[in-house]
């Protein structure tokens, strides 16, 4: 997928280096599926893909790709940043 990418970090209370974002970008939509409402993207549609870090049970660290809607970004973004 083609388009613009740029650097995002997770907000973290303490300092600490949070599992959260790497890296976003977005582009036309490939047909994967919405990592928030579960329906596919379309290529007409705005695809968001953010690579997040995240620890494993063992401790280890590693990488994924989520895939977004343009309108299903930001809900799920504030709901996984809200404060509590």
């Amino acid at each position: 997928m083609r388009g613009h990418s740029k650097q995002v970090h997770a907000p973290s209370g303490n300092g600490a280096s949070a599992p959260g974002p790497i890296r976003l970008w977005a582009g036309s939509g490939t047909g994967k599926q919405c990592d928030f409402c579960g329906k596919a993207i379309g290529v007409d549609d705005v695809q968001y893909d953010l690579e997040v870090a995240e620890n494993t049970p063992s401790g280890e660290r590693r990488s994924r790709t989520l895939s977004f809607h343009l309108g299903c970004y930001d809900p799920w973004r504030a709901g996984r940043f809200k404060a509590g």
